[in-house]
């Protein structure tokens, strides 16, 4: 128990320091960059050890254990977990995973929390053997008191005689009644007496019960010190059973027990208990309360009215439902009642013609609305009922037809209240707030326009009324908000003002905020009507083309102001006669597609022609609306503004090179083979896979005569080591420094172009993309290819496969959807599978070297953040397994030597070449065929040969190659059997 209690301290001051240890961002391990932020892992216990996972979970697996109190480098942070590097001193081996923050702490911290840790060890051996000498001397304490407990007067024993605390006969339960009507009687002189009593009583139960826990101890401290005031109340059990306790602890016995729900008189005692006179075999006792296990009653006893929501709704003998029920109720049924506590009110009730007092649980009532608001509203339901109490099941006094205008008032939740006639009589009622619906409370008035034919103003709002009068089609009306779906109205009738009500589905109301438009007529002619209505006259009409100035009015019309014979007036024109302008023109640059080019006067082919250029012609316009653009020309000097159709112009630079790649090129699987024939290429691989280029078009919007042209470029027709050995069209992944090594492998073609094709829309040829620098071939080559000639020779491949078709390209849209993922790639070409011998080059078996400097482990040969593994100290002994020939040995730093594959903890990796010196491998030189391999120095027997250049393994002896007179002791290829070879034919590789 100790040790948890320590364990949780730890934890504790863990957690406390943690959230003050600074943020580190990860860094890489090379030698000229930061020095790197230190910290100290900490077990739970003094000298354990700490989980190393390999994963931000204590569910994934264990890479190491590391032990307690050790120095570690924190790579980088997280919420519950910091990805950490620890160097295991023993073997030189850097293990890097993931530790539980509550065992890290800064180096600042460290010392502090070990002395701590140190001093509470100290401390806990201390009190365990004070427990020890505790525990004897309650033992003997207890043989004490056993003998006292036994010469106790017999008078005592029956006051705590634990079987009169509960009783459930029915005797007892009239006595309880009589005990709680007895503790109304604590008061006066009485109350002196029982502070004596208390003292007095208190000193022998202290000298009598010294083998109490220390608990109890403290509580009797507090009463001693509880105020001499009190003040006497009265309420409910709450506990079932309420307990009496001899003293203020629910550790002391209880001196008597009442049911949930009992009436008792008590009076305040401490902040945590009350103090009650019980009786016990007639003896005014003095017990305690547990203030929670109490509720005191509201002394103001309110008068209140509600609802029985419950069906029956109880009357309770007790504030408990465990207490006999003295009458019930229908639900619905209206009742009065008073404010007792928290969760019961108290009513009277009459039981057998004598009045009774009786108990209602709040969840059985709904109580009626304090303030009531008068309202006025429509019925919904046909019939609309009002019933006698509030509820559906109650009798029904009156029915009203459904659109019935009525008055009522709020009651309680989901019901109104309401004085109805019954024969002749006002009556009380009630009205389910389902069946009706409140009129608004602040109508909101509205001019707006009738679209029925004709539009209807009933006499009720209900269609099913009588219609007293109605409006034709387009007329201007005026009108409130009044309920959903329908409008108030004022008609005039026999020159008489009436209140009708009007459909809202048969009006509409105008925009608030009218929007104003210039825009161009579609029809030939465009009508501005006297109404907004196709049937009534038009007051003036345009020719098609023309632009016009209105504003918005409601759906399907807008409003203008024209002039006739010189006087404005306002007319109606239908929106589908004219097109908006766009309402923030955009500057545009366009190039002709057509054979002529026309700029015109307005907005339709049949106006007067301006100006005209020719095919191909670069041109500056302006957005106007979906069919036109809108242009400034020079006539004879002076500027004038003309309108250019879409059609004739395309906003993509003619050619592939600025084509938005993410358009369906024209093209057929045949279209492709076709191509590849008359290149004389149709022995090419790639040809095979005509109808996939076009089926991954339409999956990932990528244009295919692209994802054709690119495959030939990348693969040589089909004929690189990436399409051989990776399945890789596109070389995806390679670099320049490693360009058949770094590239992705794929386990079949058709996943290369998926994979590829979903990769180039997502990072290049869309918006937000990680690479993205517009959906072109020109923007894709500012991050796809280092070669700037790469975007021109797909152009020229993709020209040949079909000619840029300008009217075609500018017509078609782009598709911005992308297909699903393609799933996880790798780089690796899995175990098993041929690899390029020429490329791969694979060492014997068991060639080790020494890490001479500080280096980074890396996943391939490219210097990238994303690929360090881990980094890799001087001293650290390595398995090297060979090296790939495309990756780059001639260029700068680090590219100037060779990289090698390497094994280090189970892990493969590449590492830069002069970081490591080899101590056992050798290789071939100066021989055009084999060379020997003899049973000893100059000896006369061949046991074997190797091939020219090949690498051999030496055994070694203290590090170094055994030899003897200019002769090497080697291994057999693939053999443990060793033999000799002439050094005049062997280099020493060391890095």
């Amino acid at each position: 128990m100790k040790k948890a209690k320590q364990f949780s301290v730890y934890c504790l001051i863990l957690l406390l320091i943690l959230q003050y240890l600074p943020y580190q961002p990860s860094a890489s391990a090379l030698a000229a960059e930061k020095e790197p932020e230190r910290a100290v892992v900490f077990a739970e216990e003094l000298g354990g050890t700490v989980k190393l996972y390999e994963g931000e979970s204590t569910q994934s697996d264990v890479a190491y254990m590391i032990e307690d109190d050790t120095e570690v480098i924190v790579l980088e942070e997280g919420l519950e977990f910091t990805f950490l590097e620890h160097t295991d001193v023993k073997t030189d081996t850097v293990w890097l995973g993931y530790v539980e923050n509550s065992r890290l702490l800064d180096l600042s911290s460290a010392e502090e929390f070990r002395m701590k840790r140190s001093n509470e060890t100290v401390e806990s051996n201390i009190e365990e053997e004070s427990d020890i000498e505790e525990s004897n001397e309650a033992e003997n304490s207890e043989n004490v008191l056993e003998e006292a407990a036994e010469e106790q007067p017999q008078e005592t024993a029956i006051i705590e005689d634990p079987l009169i605390e509960e009783d459930t006969s029915q005797e007892d339960e009239g006595q309880s009644s009589v005990a709680g009507e007895e503790l109304t009687e604590t008061s006066g002189s009485k109350d002196v007496q029982v502070q004596e009593a208390e003292v007095s009583e208190g000193d022998t139960i202290t000298s009598q019960e010294e083998d109490t826990p220390s608990k109890t101890q403290v509580t009797k401290m507090s009463i001693t010190s509880a105020s001499i005031e009190s003040v006497s109340l009265e309420g409910i059990a709450l506990a079932s059973p309420t307990h009496v306790y001899q003293e203020a602890s629910t550790g002391s016995k209880a001196l008597k027990s009442y049911s949930q729900g009992t009436m008792l008189k008590y009076e305040t005692f401490s902040a945590d208990w009350h103090r009650a006179t019980v009786y016990i075999s007639g003896k005014a006792t003095i017990g305690y309360i547990k203030k929670s296990d109490v509720e005191n009653i509201d002394s103001s006893k309110t008068n209140l009215e509600g609802v029985g929501i419950k069906s029956p709704t109880n009357i309770y003998s007790k504030a408990s439902r465990g207490s006999s029920v003295l009458k019930t109720y229908a639900q619905g049924t209206i009742l009065k009642y008073r404010s007792f506590t928290s969760e019961w009110y108290e009513c009277t009730v009459y039981v057998n013609g004598s009045a009774t007092i009786g108990y209602i649980n709040k969840n059985d009532l709904e109580e009626k609305q304090e303030n009531q608001v008068d309202l006025q509203g429509v019925g919904l339901k046909s019939p609309t009922k009002v019933y006698s109490s509030a509820s559906e099941g109650a009798g029904v006094l009156k029915s009203y037809s459904a659109g019935t205008v009525l008055r009522y008032s709020t009651y309680i939740p989901g019901w109104y209240e309401c004085t109805v006639y019954v024969n002749g009589k006002a009556t009380r009622g009630f009205i389910n707030a389902s069946d009706v619906e409140n009129a608004m409370e602040n109508p909101v008035s509205y001019s707006g326009v009738g679209i029925k034919s004709p539009t209807h103003v009933y006499q009720k709002p209900s269609a099913d009324s009588a219609a007293i009068k109605s409006y034709e089609q387009g007329s201007i009306l005026k009108y409130q908000s009044y309920v959903t779906g329908w409008y108030s109205a004022t008609v005039y009738i026999n020159g008489k003002a009436t209140t009708g009500y009007i459909n809202a589905n048969d009006v509409e109301n105008p925009v608030l905020s009218p929007e104003k438009h210039i825009g161009v007529g579609l029809a030939s002619p465009v009508k501005v009507y006297q109404k907004p209505s196709t049937s009534s006259s038009a007051i003036k009409s345009y020719g098609q083309g023309s632009i016009l100035h209105y504003e918005t009015f409601i759906t399907g019309w807008y409003s203008a102001t024209v002039y006739v014979s010189g006087k404005a007036h306002t007319g109606y024109i239908k929106a589908s006669d004219v097109e908006n302008s766009t309402k923030s023109p955009s500057n545009l640059t366009v190039w002709g597609i057509a054979s002529k080019i026309n700029v015109y006067s307005t907005a339709s082919r049949n106006a007067t022609i301006l100006k005209s250029y020719n095919n191909g012609s670069e041109l500056k316009v302006q957005t106007f609306t979906s069919s036109w653009y809108k242009a400034t020309v020079y006539i004879n000097g002076e500027h004038q503004t003309g309108y250019i159709h879409k059609d004739d112009v395309s906003t993509e630079k003619p050619g592939f090179l600025d084509l938005d790649l993410r358009k369906p090129a024209q093209l057929t699987a045949k279209d492709i083979e076709n191509y590849f024939d008359r290149k004389g290429r149709g022995d090419s691989p790639l040809k095979a896979y005509a109808q996939n280029f076009i089926n991954v078009q339409n999956k990932y919007g990528v244009n295919a005569a692209y994802l054709v042209a690119h495959a030939i470029w990348e693969t040589g027709w089909g004929g690189s080591n990436l399409i051989t050995y990776k399945n890789n069209l596109y070389g995806y992944g390679a670099y320049d420094v490693c360009p058949f090594t770094c590239g992705y492998y794929f386990n079949t073609i058709e996943e290369s172009i998926n994979a590829v094709a979903y990769i180039v829309k997502r990072d290049y040829l869309t918006p937000g993309g990680a690479y993205y620098n517009g959906p072109t071939l020109t923007g894709m080559n500012v991050r796809y290819a280092t070669d700037q000639n790469w975007k021109n020779g797909i152009s020229n491949l993709m020209e040949g496969i079909q000619s840029y078709d300008a009217k075609y390209y500018s017509s078609t849209a782009a598709i911005t959807g992308n297909g699903n993922s393609p799933g996880d790639i790798s780089r690796d070409i899995p175990a098993g599978k041929p690899v390029p011998s020429s490329v791969v080059i694979d060492f014997p078996e068991g060639i080790s070297a020494t890490i001479n400097e500080t280096v980074n482990f890396r996943s391939l040969p490219y210097t990238s953040s994303s690929t360090v593994i881990s980094s890799l100290q001087a001293s650290a002994k390595v398995t090297v397994l060979g090296y790939n020939t495309d990756v780059r040995t001639t260029g700068s730093y680090p590219y100037d030597h060779r990289w090698y594959r390497i094994s280090v903890g189970g892990k493969i990796g590449w590492v830069y070449g002069k970081s490591l010196t080899i101590d056992n491998l050798l290789q071939i030189k100066g021989v055009t065929t084999t060379l020997n391999i003899r049973n000893a120095p100059n000896g006369n027997e061949v046991i074997g040969s190797a091939p020219a250049n090949a690498f051999l393994k030496s055994v070694i002896i203290k590090g170094q190659p055994v030899s003897s007179n200019g002769w090497y002791n080697i291994y057999l290829l693939n053999s443990t059997v060793t033999g000799w070879v002439s050094g005049d034919y062997i280099n020493e590789i060391h890095n």
